[in-house]
Formats: C-alpha cells, sequence, structure tokens
C-alpha cells in the first residue's frame, strides 16, 4: 500500500512501550465444566484468552465476576504448536484464561485501529522467533524483542524516542485498508451474483406481475406413483405407466477408498450437502450414469438432481424421469424433490424403509392441468420464480453485511 514502505521507521524494544498485565482468576476454584463455556451466552460473556489459532485467540467465555480483564490489549500466545508467538487485538474487555498474556501500552490509550497496526507489527517480529519448545513468555523473552514502527516525517532519524512515533499514520493507514475492504466486499458480491445469475438465466432477479400472480396461484394437486419401472436383482419390475420415474441401479459401485479425487468428473455419494458430490475423479467412462437424473441414496433417502453425467459409490438408486413426460430439467427436478421429500416425510417406515418394492409404490402429490395431467410448466415457472425471491433475499444479505462493514469503519 502506498505510504507504507517508504515511510520512515523505527525499532523499539517492547518493554520500553508496553507493560504485561497481571490478569487472574478472581474465583478461588476453578471447574472448566461450570465455569466456562465455549459459546457466549448472558452469563458467560467475557471472553477468554488462551492458546487459540484463530477467532481472535478466543476459545471460551467466563463470568465477569470471576477474571479480572482488561481493554484494548495485545493477546500474546506463549504456548501451542500452532499458535505459539501470534498476536490478537482485543478491543473489548477480555480475561486471560491459560498459555496467554496481555500486554498494553505504557503512555497512552490507543483507538481499536492503532491496535490493529501495533498487532501486525509486533506478531511480524516474534511468530517466527518462538514455537512449542521456545515458549513466547513475556520475562526476559518477548520484552526483550523489538517492534518496528512508523515515525513521524519530522523525526531525526539519529536520535528519535517513543514520543516520534507517528499513531496518525497508523489511524489513517488501517482506517485505508478498512476503506478498500468494503471495495472488494462490492466488487466480490457483484462479480458473485453476476456469474450466477448468467449462470442461472436469472439475470433479472425482480419478480414480473406473471411470476407474482404465479406466486399466489393455488393449483390442483393429484398422486402420482413415484416409479413407473425398477430394476430389482436383475429384473425390471413394472410399476405403473403414470409412475414418475424409472429407477434403474448404478452402472458401477465405486468404492470411494480405491480412487483419488484430483479428476473432472463428479463421484455422487450419500452425503447431505454440494449436491451429494464427495469429490471428482478420472474413471472408465462407460460406467458414467445419464445426466439430467436424480441421485438417491438408499439408506439416507438424500437426493440431487444432476445436471452433468457421474459416477457414484454404494446404495444409490437413479431416478430417470418416466420417457412419457420428456426430459428431466432444474426446475422440475427440484419441484418433484421437494414434493417427495414431503410423501416421505410422512410416510411410516419398517426396518427395510427404502427398500426399492416400498420406495416404488409412494404417492407424490403432483400439480395438474385441467386434463388431470401433470403441470410440468407451472412446476419450472413456480421454481423459476423461487429462485427470484431467493436471490433477492441473498442480495439484501450481502448488502447487509456491507452497511454493517461500513458502519463499523465509520465508528
Amino acid at each position: 500500500m502506498e505510504g507504507l514502505l517508504d515511510r520512515n521507521w523505527g525499532t523499539f524494544k517492547n518493554n520500553e512501550l508496553f507493560e504485561k498485565l497481571p490478569l487472574k482468576r478472581l474465583k478461588k476454584t476453578f471447574d472448566k465444566k461450570n465455569d466456562i463455556s465455549t459459546e457466549r451466552t448472558k452469563e458467560y460473556n467475557l471472553p477468554l484468552i488462551n492458546a487459540k489459532a484463530g477467532n481472535n485467540g478466543i476459545m471460551y467465555y467466563g463470568r465477569e465476576c470471576d477474571w479480572e480483564s482488561e481493554e484494548l490489549t495485545l493477546d500474546v500466545v506463549n504456548d501451542g504448536a500452532i499458535s505459539t508467538g501470534m498476536v490478537y487485538a482485543q478491543p473489548q474487555r477480555t480475561g486471560t484464561l491459560y498459555n496467554a498474556y496481555q500486554i498494553r501500552l505504557k503512555d497512552r490509550i490507543p483507538t481499536y485501529r492503532q491496535l490493529l497496526f501495533l498487532q501486525r507489527c509486533l506478531q511480524t517480529n516474534i511468530q517466527l522467533k518462538f514455537d512449542y519448545y521456545n515458549k513466547a513468555t513475556w520475562d526476559d523473552k518477548v520484552e526483550n524483542e523489538t517492534i518496528d514502527l512508523p515515525l513521524k516525517t519530522s523525526s531525526d532519524l539519529n536520535n528519535y524516542s517513543k514520543f516520534d512515533i507517528d499513531w496518525q499514520f497508523m489511524e489513517e493507514f488501517i482506517k485505508e485498508l478498512e476503506a478498500e475492504r468494503i471495495q472488494e466486499l462490492k466488487a466480490e458480491r457483484i462479480q458473485e451474483l453476476e456469474a450466477y445469475l448468467i449462470a442461472t438465466n436469472l439475470n433479472n432477479y425482480h419478480l414480473t406481475d406473471e411470476e407474482q400472480v404465479l406466486l399466489d396461484y393455488k393449483p390442483k394437486f393429484k398422486s402420482f406413483k413415484l416409479a413407473s419401472t425398477y430394476v430389482m436383482r436383475g429384473k425390471l419390475i413394472e410399476v405403473d405407466e403414470k409412475g414418475l420415474f424409472d429407477i434403474v441401479p448404478t452402472k458401477k459401485k465405486i468404492n470411494a477408498n480405491s480412487i483419488t479425487f484430483d479428476g473432472r468428473l463428479p463421484y455422487v455419494a450419500r452425503g447431505e450437502s454440494k449436491n451429494g458430490i464427495r469429490g471428482y475423479i478420472n474413471f472408465d467412462e462407460q460406467y458414467l450414469n445419464p445426466k439430467d437424473t436424480i441421485s438417491f441414496g438408499q439408506d439416507t433417502a438424500t437426493m440431487y438432481y444432476q445436471p452433468n453425467a457421474y459416477f457414484t459409490g454404494d446404495k444409490i438408486q437413479v431416478f430417470k424421469l418416466n420417457e412419457a413426460y420428456g426430459t428431466l430439467t432444474e426446475n422440475i427436478a427440484l419441484y418433484i424433490i421437494s414434493s417427495m421429500k414431503k410423501s416421505f416425510a410422512n410416510f411410516v417406515w419398517g426396518q427395510q424403509s427404502f427398500a426399492l418394492d416400498v420406495i416404488s409404490e409412494i404417492p407424490v402429490e403432483l400439480p395438474v392441468d385441467v386434463h388431470g395431467n401433470i403441470d410440468f410448466e407451472y412446476m419450472s415457472q413456480y421454481i423459476q420464480a423461487i429462485k427470484k425471491v431467493s436471490i433477492e433475499d441473498v442480495v439484501r444479505y450481502k448488502e447487509k453485511i456491507i452497511t454493517a462493514t461500513q458502519n463499523i469503519v465509520n465508528e
């Protein structure tokens, strides 16, 4: 950043600028199970520092009455295989649990921005000098290390003191970083949103009048059996010619332990996230299952629309839309999956709950037109409208994050 490298810098011993705070536990006895919490609550509302990497060095919270505390300090971690030598800025009142300590400036109360600047400068100078076997304790160690800080432009570089430290520059430097972060958030929001809208044909995510009417419309529903056919022990079983899917077994059950996930084609398992995709592999493409189908985890009832051809592991069935109904699209699949989940939730399962002969008979409620046929056009348009509503919610959420960040900077 401009102005950082072309500044004059001075080197100071840590104990010249900082003092260690002897913060203690006030409660005579300590019961970890009952005296601290991993979550902040009304009772346990005091952050406690310890040997923690991440989360600003805080892993637990205690009662304010049980701990001495201080605010606007630097938290130095003195132990831990990963965390030794890490430094955190603690603007709020904070207590000390163990394997860390707090230091503060001797002669001034810094702003939070100045504290952030000090945090980075101190950690840069000490983190790599200490480790698990060489603790970053204050006495005779960290206190004797140095910190490099910017000096006022009028300072005599041959004879400067702590009074030459440019605190205003620290303030402005961090403020500029915060402004850049806000711009990054805005740019990130725009890029992510535009990419998603283009990919999903939702460039205009505001509801049209027709879509608003569609969301208010109450269609008629009719039950359809889940399966038209299914395959069991190599035999094709016919269920109902008007059933929704032809259920076929995966072309090959690929053991996840026998492959590496460093390829280009999706491997679908029974997980409940990432569209069921565990990773991407390279494998004989003759065993790919067809695209535009639904993968169904037979022992978990997890189901996902798969727009691309995919490999699978064990206990996955492939739901192909009955040819009489045309090609399965993403919107139609999402609508049907939602209806299937409702049907499964109301079904009384036995030990063989997800056996094909059981699930094939499950009735699925779907909207129909005036002729009693499945209204695929309504389903597709309805999901598209719901996507637009969801996108608006995401946009509002992103804007709230940006506004909150701006408010913090302004404060």
